[in-house]
C-alpha cells in the first residue's frame, strides 16, 4: 500500500513538476505559462494512474475569451461568465469515451474578478498584466481506467481561440506527447 501510494506521489511530482524547467526567469512562479505566452496555444498535462484521471491546462485568455484585458462591456461580462461556467464541467475541456468518471477536485485559475473557490470553484487573478491567462487542474475518479484507450480533446469545439494544444502524458509506466489541432483532437493511449 504504502509503495503504490509513494509511486503514485513520485509521477505526479514528475509529470507536474518536470516542466517547472521553463517557468520564467524572474522566479515567479505563480500559475505561469511554461513557454512563452502564445495566442492560440495551450498547455496540458495528463496523468493516469490506477482510479485517478488528472490533468492541468494553461492557456492564454484570447483562447477562451476572444480578448485578453479586463472585461468592460455588459458582453465581456458575460463571456467570462459563461466560460467560467463551462469550465466546471471537465467534459467541455476533454472527454474519455468509454470511461465511467467524475470529478473529484477541480481548481481554476481565471484572469479576471476575485472570487475563490476550491472542488469546482475558481480563484481570481487580477494582474494588470497585458497577458492574462487561465489555469485548470481537474482531478477525476474513473472506474476501470485500465481500459482507456484514447482521449478526446473537447477545448476545439467548446471555445474556438485554440488553434493547438501541447499536451504530455503519463499513463501508469507509459509517457507520450502530442501537439492536438482541430485537425488531431484524439490523443492514442494505447
Amino acid at each position: 500500500m504504502i509503495f503504490h501510494l509513494t509511486k503514485k506521489i513520485i509521477i505526479i511530482l514528475v509529470v507536474f513538476f518536470s516542466t517547472a524547467v521553463y517557468a520564467n526567469e524572474d522566479g515567479d512562479s505563480k500559475h505561469e505559462q511554461h513557454e512563452a505566452h502564445v495566442h492560440g496555444k495551450a498547455e496540458m498535462n495528463i496523468l493516469i494512474d490506477e482510479k485517478t484521471f488528472i490533468f492541468e491546462l494553461n492557456s492564454p485568455a484570447l483562447n477562451f475569451l476572444g480578448f485578453e484585458h479586463e472585461p468592460e462591456t455588459n458582453e465581456e461580462k458575460e463571456t467570462v461568465n459563461q466560460v467560467s461556467k463551462m469550465l466546471l464541467d471537465y467534459k467541455n475541456i476533454i472527454s474519455i469515451p468509454g470511461m465511467n468518471c467524475e470529478k473529484s477536485q477541480i481548481e481554476i485559475s481565471v484572469p479576471y474578478g476575485d472570487e475563490k473557490e476550491e472542488d469546482g470553484h475558481h480563484h481570481g487573478e487580477n494582474d494588470d498584466d497585458e497577458h492574462s491567462e487561465y489555469y485548470l487542474f481537474y482531478s477525476i475518479a474513473c472506474k476501470d481506467i485500465n481500459n482507456i484507450e484514447q482521449i478526446n480533446i473537447k477545448l476545439f469545439d467548446n471555445f474556438h481561440g485554440f488553434e493547438s494544444v501541447d499536451v504530455k502524458w503519463t499513463y501508469f509506466t507509459d509517457a507520450g506527447s502530442l501537439e492536438a489541432t482541430k485537425e488531431q483532437k484524439i490523443i492514442k493511449i494505447k
